[in-house]
């Protein structure tokens, strides 16, 4: 196969990608090969700047835009025969989150899912009912029903967890737990911050939701909030070891893993 280069989007003829998964730099008299960086998390990453300003860049994700085309605007690529250090196009495919664990299953990665992992909270039967959801119940009403935190509701309908139990799916376009307008305002009011009886934790009991649902009500309409902001490659690891309800792979231990928030973590998971 003959090696072809394409320019980097957004970089001005500095920097090219190949079709062998190499990056080369124009930014002196010769085109030079840049040699990758190994993150911690085991993906492949150079250092490109333009215009004073540095930014560690995935090169799956650079190669993958310059020469895979994606009409259906997933939001994850995948490595097709799981190695992760293989930039090759051929090695490379869009998919969505669904897809990307569906894959990790298939070859291996994960070993058990749905009712079949020791940890899991619900059976393959309450999950298709929980995505058909016949009685029409909101997403709180079914997490009272199977006594699960509504994370795991939302997990189950848009296909991040027990992707085997079949139904359907909720329609693309990843959507925050939605409790009433009452509720949420009734939430806003009551929040301390740190206190024991009115902090993010109790009120997540109270609700019957998860910690991260209230904070995304309470930062609702402020249009300064901030999140924390993890590298791409580690956000890209956490949603590819997501696993919903897991002990190991949850999001609360995966907040710990990673040294972030809960909130964090499921703002991470449904990143489009």
């Amino acid at each position: 196969m003959v090696e072809v280069w394409r320019d980097i989007d957004g970089y001005g003829g500095l920097y090219q990608v190949s079709n062998f998964g190499r990056v080369r730099s124009f930014k002196q008299k010769t085109p030079r090969i840049l040699k990758p960086t190994l993150s911690k998390i085991g993906y492949l990453m150079v250092n490109l700047s333009h215009k004073g300003k540095a930014k560690m860049r995935l090169i799956h994700r650079l190669i993958a835009k310059a020469f895979i085309p994606n009409p259906e605007n997933k939001p994850q690529i995948n490595h097709i025969n799981g190695v992760k250090t293989d930039n090759r196009i051929e090695n490379l495919e869009w998919c969505t989150s669904t897809e990307n664990n569906r894959h990790a299953f298939a070859i291996g990665l994960f070993k058990t899912r749905g009712e079949e992992n020791p940890r899991a909270k619900l059976t393959n039967e309450q999950a298709r009912y929980i995505r058909e959801n016949p009685d029409k119940l909101l997403g709180f009403e079914l997490a009272k029903m199977f006594n699960v935190d509504a994370s795991v509701i939302s997990d189950v309908q848009i296909g991040f967890s027990y992707i085997d139990a079949g139904g359907k799916l909720r329609a693309s376009g990843i959507q925050q737990h939605k409790l009433p307008d009452d509720v949420r305002e009734e939430i806003r009011r009551l929040y301390i911050r740190g206190s024991a009886e009115f902090g993010q934790d109790a009120l997540a009991k109270r609700f019957n939701c998860s910690q991260a649902t209230i904070w995304n009500i309470i930062q609702e309409g402020n249009p300064d909030r901030k999140i924390r902001r993890i590298p791409d490659d580690v956000r890209e690891e956490i949603r590819r070891l997501y696993v919903c309800g897991s002990n190991e792979f949850g999001c609360v231990a995966l907040a710990k893993r990673f040294n972030c928030s809960q909130a964090t973590i499921s703002r991470i998971i449904n990143e489009k």
